[in-house]
């Protein structure tokens, strides 16, 4: 569906960019100041006028005009704020409560005033077993006050187990005052648990030795234990509860362990602690599996269990880096297995997805080495235009960006990006959004909505001017994408700022060793002068390794020599660079490292 041309694609609708010319300065002064002193004429200017109302609803609006927008436009992005103006006026201006009740039956309640509209008209209905009602007090996030609001209000329409369920939900976030609230209005036996369980998160020990099989308590007592850095007793807890009813809240706690029993060398303990995750789908899935997988291979010499894992990760994934992992590890168990030519064949899967880390590795594993992955241009075809063009969120993208409000363009690209499921329509408002907003904003929709296998889009790897005499114009490309994604005034909430996400500290040191005038780090030119002189100091530091380097702008340098002492130098030919990557402690940096390494081989 899609040409590879020398030219990037261009679609002009002379109907959004008419309408944007005319109406982009009251367009602006909606999205920019207060939308309730804008006005814009809907005969004249039909699209922005809608822009204006989704805009006015977001913070004001009457229950009626906010059900209209909602029922008519329900794939509109941030309807949910909308909704939450409708329940704010049903709870300010109460409806017959038979008509609350059709609409919170069609749209369950999300905020706490429309929990209470609902809860009031349920009340006066006589109508107390409402299961939409206990679902969105088990889905709400309340604060300690608004939790006591509800329960204390609306008790009648909450039965015991609802609360106990909401009471270890919250615990097992490691919120223990909410449940403390919710102890107080239960009784009995879920009382007594909770109880229970309460004493051992506060104080380290339960009240009673009753149920010390219980699920929850176990899992309790698994985090005192990890806290205790008693991982061999925490294991053991662990690996016995699959029958836990909260997996997602489980395994931060089985990786964590598991990790630690890996670095001290305890490997069949550390697979016991993964292997019966419960996880069915999903990114926690995904890597438990995964490293049950790399335990059983690596290390336990197990490549029959490792190959078991592997399958299932790869039958339950389906983004390209996903089915990459899953297809390069089938390829090193058949490998070891000695089935070169099962190897081989997962290994030709896997570098079907090239601008991915194993799939990179998986060409490697082929034919010796990596080779420069070569990012295209592409022109949609016709049908692909229209078909696009057709989609009314689509619409709103092009009046947007004509109007020269991309970051209001991204809203609606990234909610349209989610819809569609074509990856030709995927790529092209893809590369819509690179062509007529900003890089970081372009990059942000792709990395968003890209997720089966297309061509590399070309714009989805920008290049800027970058010093020569540093280090590899490609490896400092490869670092900005994955640092900034080339937003050169971004400041993370630790202070890292611009293009290469530089702490001052690092920047002050740099500028002096290097004499560099100071400017601010903002500055995209200084910016990349002095993150690239510090990634070139990096460099050296570690002998031209790009994957320790990589590993040390993300972590620090002491780290990264902590864990060449630990799990040995993988610059040497005896150390297994892959699993070195693999073993690395933050999974942040893991992740960064593998990331930067893809995003190089793309910039070749």
């Amino acid at each position: 569906m899609f040409r590879a041309l020398g030219a990037s694609i261009v679609i002009i609708s002379q109907l959004q960019a008419g309408e944007a010319a005319k109406c982009s300065a009251s367009l602006k002064k909606a999205i920019r100041d207060n939308p309730e002193l804008v006005t814009i004429d809907r005969a004249a200017c039909p699209l922005s006028n809608r822009v204006l109302i989704w805009l006015q609803l977001q913070k004001n609006g009457s229950f009626h005009q906010a059900k209209s927008f909602i029922e008519k436009h329900p794939a509109w992005p941030r309807i949910n704020l909308i909704q939450r103006q409708a329940e704010k006026d049903l709870y300010d201006n109460p409806l017959p409560p038979a008509q609350s009740i059709s609409w919170f039956r069609k749209y369950p309640p999300i905020s706490v005033k429309g929990m209470k509209a609902f809860g009031s008209a349920l009340l006066s209905m006589g109508q107390k077993d409402d299961h939409k009602f206990r679902q969105s007090f088990q889905e709400i996030e309340f604060s300690p006050s608004e939790l006591s609001d509800i329960v204390r209000e609306y008790r009648a329409l909450l039965t015991e187990d609802v609360l106990v369920q909401k009471a270890h939900a919250y615990l097992n976030k490691k919120q223990n005052l909410p449940a403390e609230i919710l102890v107080a209005y239960v009784s009995g036996e879920g009382k007594r648990l909770l109880q229970n369980r309460l004493a051992i998160f506060k104080t380290g020990r339960a009240v009673s030795s009753d149920f010390t099989t219980h699920p929850a308590i176990r899992f309790e007592l698994a985090r005192l234990y990890r806290k205790d850095r008693n991982d061999r007793q925490a294991s053991h807890l662990l690996s016995e509860l699959d029958d836990f009813s909260d997996q997602e809240a489980v395994w931060p706690e089985r990786n964590l362990i598991a990790r630690r029993l890996l670095e001290a060398k305890q490997y069949e303990l550390a697979y016991q602690t993964v292997k019966n995750h419960g996880l069915s789908r999903g990114e926690s899935f995904a890597n438990a599996e995964w490293l049950a997988g790399w335990l059983s291979l690596r290390f336990l010499n197990n490549p029959d269990q490792a190959r078991e894992h592997f399958e299932k990760l790869h039958d339950n994934v389906s983004t390209p880096m996903s089915l990459a992992r899953a297809q390069y590890w089938l390829g090193r168990a058949h490998d070891v297995s000695g089935d070169k030519k099962q190897a081989q064949s997962w290994w030709s899967k896997a570098k079907q997805h090239m601008a991915t880390y194993y799939g990179q590795l998986a060409h490697k594993e082929l034919h010796g080495k990596i080779p420069a992955i070569k990012p295209k241009l592409v022109v949609a075809d016709l049908s692909v235009r229209k078909a696009l063009e057709s989609r009314d969120l689509y619409k709103y993208v092009r009046l947007l960006l004509d109007a020269g409000e991309s970051s209001m363009a991204e809203v609606f690209a990234l909610q349209l990006g989610g819809q569609l499921k074509d990856p030709n329509e995927q790529a092209l408002l893809t590369q819509v959004m690179f062509d007529k907003g900003q890089k970081h904003q372009g990059l942000k929709v792709y990395k968003k909505i890209m997720k089966t296998d297309y061509p590399v889009l070309h714009a989805a790897y920008p290049r800027i001017s970058v010093p020569t005499k540093t280090v590899e114009s490609a490896f400092i490309h490869a670092i900005i994408r994955q640092e900034s994604r080339f937003q050169h005034d971004v400041v993370s909430s630790a202070g890292a700022t611009g293009l290469m996400q530089l702490m001052p500290a690092t920047a002050t040191r740099t500028e002096k060793k290097h004499k560099i005038k100071k400017k601010q780090l903002t500055n995209p030119d200084h910016n990349v002068k002095v993150g690239s002189h510090h990634l070139k100091d990096l460099m050296q530091q570690f002998s031209g390794s790009m994957v320790l380097s990589a590993a040390a702008y993300n972590a620090g340098d002491k780290p990264v020599n902590e864990w060449i002492e630990q799990f040995g130098d993988p610059r040497r030919a005896d150390v297994d660079l892959v699993d070195w990557v693999e073993l690395i402690p933050y999974a942040e940096t893991r992740n960064y490292v593998q990331r930067v390494m893809e995003n190089y081989h793309c910039y070749r």
